[in-house]
């Protein structure tokens, strides 16, 4: 991720889908490598990841 021209982390994301017969069941695990101090926000992150999770869930619904 970069903001203003400044490289303020790296993460890598595994998105898994495994289906249930009651439904789907979601694992997510992710692994960031934070730049400065300042930038490590947990909170946004976790924030960020759900908008693109709802985003995809509107999409398939």
């Amino acid at each position: 991720m970069w903001l203003d021209g400044v490289h303020m982390s790296t993460s890598v994301a595994s998105l898994e889908f495994e289906p249930l017969d009651a439904g789907t069941r979601f694992t997510h695990v992710e692994h960031g490598v934070f730049f400065d101090q300042f930038w490590a926000d947990g909170p946004g992150r976790k924030e960020g990841t759900r908008g693109l999770l709802e985003a995809l869930g509107n999409y398939l619904a």
